[in-house]
């Protein structure tokens, strides 16, 4: 199969991704973080009620919810499960949690919350893709695939994976193939981020060859670090397209 052929047999990514484990985590840590509003509804009832997160606990599995808004007619129950709605970074971010017990924070009420077992984030590309135009320095990645090294150029990014393009004759002496599991060594302003990424779509534009990488089992330490250096790069390219 040529690789033309190949691009359309593989659908690009969906803007919709279903996380677990230390990436399940990390949503909810920076959920936490920036305040945002979380939307509850108890199973079977259409009414909303508002609250935030205000704290994770990853090794005891649980997060702390403010109480909710406005407060339930009928008291909650223990192992009740909530099906909860949020937004980050452009992103709505949705999962259920279960209650598991009561208790005060900072002197207010609050409930004590399982960590849900996934979490799905839908992303809305526009704002939560950061693109790089051919203007600018390009991030650079090296890709170990297999026994051979790939030097790539980051063309858009996200906290979920890259866009990255390479020579055709790079790429062809590689082997890289949709579904790889592929090393790669990112550098960006301020960071070097070391991921595991799968391929997801290799696509043609003339002597180019583009990857859709999508990023997996990065650590929420990571993970903070990657969103970090995403906003430094970010405003690096707003100061860029002020200059000009």
């Amino acid at each position: 199969m040529n690789e033309a052929a190949t691009a359309a047999a593989n659908d690009p990514p969906r803007a919709e991704v279903l996380l677990s484990g230390a990436e399940a985590e990390t949503v909810l840590r920076r959920l936490c973080q920036h305040h945002a509003l979380i939307s509850a509804r108890r199973e079977g009832s259409s009414r909303n009620y508002l609250s935030v997160v205000l704290a994770v606990d990853g090794d005891n599995g649980d997060m702390l919810f403010d109480a909710l808004q406005p407060n339930p007619v009928l008291p909650l129950l223990l192992g009740e499960s909530l099906k909860c709605r949020s937004q980050l970074d452009g992103a709505e971010v949705y999962f259920e949690a279960s209650v598991s017990g009561s208790e005060d924070f900072e002197s207010q009420p609050a409930l004590r919350m399982r960590l849900p077992a996934q979490v799905r984030v839908r992303e809305r590309r526009a704002v939560h893709r950061l693109s790089v135009p051919a203007t600018t320095r390009r991030p650079q990645a090296v890709a170990a695939v297999g026994d051979n090294k790939l030097v790539l150029q980051v063309v858009d990014l996200s906290l979920h994976g890259a866009g990255a393009t390479t020579s055709r004759t790079a790429a062809a002496a590689s082997g890289v193939a949709v579904g790889d599991v592929i090393e790669i060594d990112l550098e960006l302003p301020g960071a070097q981020i070391l991921a595991l990424a799968e391929v997801r779509t290799r696509a043609v534009h003339g002597d180019k060859l583009r990857l859709g990488l999508r990023f997996t089992e990065l650590e929420p330490r990571e993970l903070d670090r990657l969103a970090a250096a995403v906003l430094r790069l970010e405003r690096q390219l707003i100061r860029e397209h002020r200059g000009r």
